[in-house]
């Protein structure tokens, strides 16, 4: 189990994970992995989502994380194939088509997507998507593309990893405004209001 605090935003993060391998000298295609992640944050950044591409022979099942907020809307983020309204991948060849998808259905909420990194789970870290909302590299991930309403954004990608990696995380805040107000006053890119073009 690892216990991770963070200050930006302020909070915590517990996570386990836990390996079933049942040869005890070989990785087959039956072993499994189950990961949980549970964030408590103490500010309005709904929490840092995770979600987990492998690329493997090796397929563990990730179990998504469950966040128990009163006030704040549901958050997801998933990557799909074929569409942002596609099925939910976990395996992926490098070069296919993906689409990473952020959604927090809410009425009178908002979101942006922000402080996107991708892990390869030995410690490298590289920031995809600015604390912003922009993407820091338009060839690995341009800036998210948001739906009228505010409660959803998804980008379209090509799978890619880490050189001798199988393995990669990418894990994102979702920063939930008001519609009425402070959603305005976000901006992302320098072409375009909150969810907006300009």
């Amino acid at each position: 189990m690892a216990i991770l605090s963070q200050d930006n935003p302020s909070g915590v993060i517990q996570r386990v994970c836990i390996s079933v391998q049942l040869h005890p000298l070989f990785v087959t295609d039956a072993d499994r992995s189950y990961c949980a992640q549970c964030v408590y944050v103490k500010s309005h950044v709904v929490g840092d989502f995770e979600s987990s591409l492998d690329i493997s022979e090796s397929l563990p099942t990730e179990l998504a994380p469950q966040f128990d907020l009163e006030a704040m809307p549901k958050c997801s983020y998933t990557i799909r194939k074929g569409s942002e309204s596609g099925p939910e991948v976990h395996y992926a060849v490098v070069g296919e088509s993906v689409y990473h998808v952020w959604r927090c259905p809410g009425e009178n909420t908002g979101i942006l997507v922000q402080n996107c990194f991708v892990e390869d789970g030995q410690g490298n870290r590289i920031l995809i998507i600015d604390q912003n909302g922009c993407g820091v590299d338009q060839y690995v991930m341009a800036t998210p593309e948001y739906s009228s309403d505010l409660t959803s954004a998804f980008q379209e990608t090509r799978v890619f990893k880490f050189a001798q990696r199988t393995i990669i995380r990418f894990i994102c805040q979702i920063r939930i405004c008001l519609r009425s107000d402070e959603c305005e006053k976000l901006t992302v890119g320098g072409n375009f209001s909150f969810g907006k073009k300009t």
